[in-house]
């Protein structure tokens, strides 16, 4: 079997915690590496996000990371709408020169369903998205920040189109057949799983010895910083506590010159990485 992963705006191997570079990219990257060791041949399309990038880079066995020219690589991923035909016309050059021929199409973000719903069309294949995180919801976290006004009709678009709709919650399910009409069956709930070599139980304490941490109380946020991810919440709350000089508030992630940044040492918390 063998698979195209487009993920337009989100190269796989940008540094994870920037503006546009977060848990999709290394969702993608070690969903395809665990596909490749159950023998599913990938290639992953994204933008040439860095002049140096190499046109085709091996991520594992059977995996490979194709970078299509589709616009300067600085480019913010809103203005990437408007390359999405380049984009469609590369991949579809880059195939038909390789010989390259899908038994499913993947993609993650609308910019890349839009993408997989025409050349799903194209070429007769599934196609099966995963959005993220759509307009509507992200208005709710950032209202002041301004979508692309073509978002909302794509999505509904998309995920109607799709074959199967795969988000990881509940809420997420109820919210893409709110929003987008699209019928319950063809939306799959299926929750991520975790790098147990990664990610594995141990004692408090020997954690709290690990990271250095004292007697003193400590809560650890890890995420980008932004509201959407829910850390003005954490900060109320926080401010919230009585005896604020005993705790520690460690923040994992996100740029150090942010603005949330700036508020949390506001509060009186020790400097976090």
């Amino acid at each position: 079997m063998r698979i195209a992963f487009i993920t337009v705006h989100g190269c796989p191997l940008r540094q994870a915690g920037d503006k546009d570079s977060g848990g999709m990219n290394i969702y993608i990257l070690e969903m395809v590496k665990r596909l490749a060791a159950r023998g599913v041949k990938v290639d992953v399309f994204t933008r040439h996000h860095d002049s140096l990038d190499p046109q085709i880079v091996t991520l594992a066995q059977g995996v490979r990371l194709v970078h299509l020219p589709a616009g300067p690589p600085s480019l913010d991923k809103n203005g990437v709408y408007e390359l999405l035909p380049i984009f469609v016309a590369q991949m579809r050059r880059f195939c038909i020169l390789n010989k390259l021929n899908y038994d499913l199409i993947s993609t993650h973000y609308w910019l890349s369903g839009l993408v997989g719903m025409r050349l799903a069309f194209e070429w007769d294949v599934p196609h099966v998205t995963s959005f993220h995180t759509m307009a509507e919801m992200k208005r709710r976290g950032r209202p002041e920040e301004i979508e692309i006004r073509q978002r909302d009709a794509s999505e509904s678009e998309i995920a109607c189109s799709a074959a199967s709709v795969v988000v990881w919650t509940e809420d997420e399910k109820e919210a893409i057949v709110n929003y987008c009409g699209v019928d319950p069956v063809n939306v799959s709930v299926i929750a991520p799983g975790v790098d147990l070599s990664r990610f594995r139980p141990m004692s408090q304490r020997y954690s709290r010895d690990y990271l250095g941490y004292g007697p003193e109380k400590n809560i650890l946020f890890v995420g980008r910083l932004e509201p959407l991810k829910g850390i003005d919440n954490l900060f109320r709350a926080v401010a919230s506590l009585e005896n604020l000089k005993s705790i520690t508030l460690s923040v994992v992630g996100g740029d150090g010159n942010s603005q949330e940044k700036s508020r949390l040492e506001a509060l009186g918390f020790r400097k976090c990485n």
